[in-house]
């Protein structure tokens, strides 16, 4: 299932954050949430290296 949001912010387990705006976002089965851009490139991170990520809604 994947979301359209405003931001998502993605906090890793070294403490760094990444911030991501207007995107669309996809949490997989197989350990991986992806973030989808615009023009549809895609970056993908493994769900073990990440500590928290915070959501701001729907856009």
């Amino acid at each position: 299932m994947s979301e359209r949001v405003e931001w998502i912010i993605i906090t890793f387990m070294d403490g760094t954050d990444e911030r991501f705006n207007n995107v669309t976002v996809e949490a997989k089965e197989q350990g991986l949430l992806t973030v989808y851009f615009d023009g549809g490139i895609a970056t993908h991170f493994n769900i073990r290296n990440i500590q928290s990520f915070r959501v701001k809604g729907e856009r």
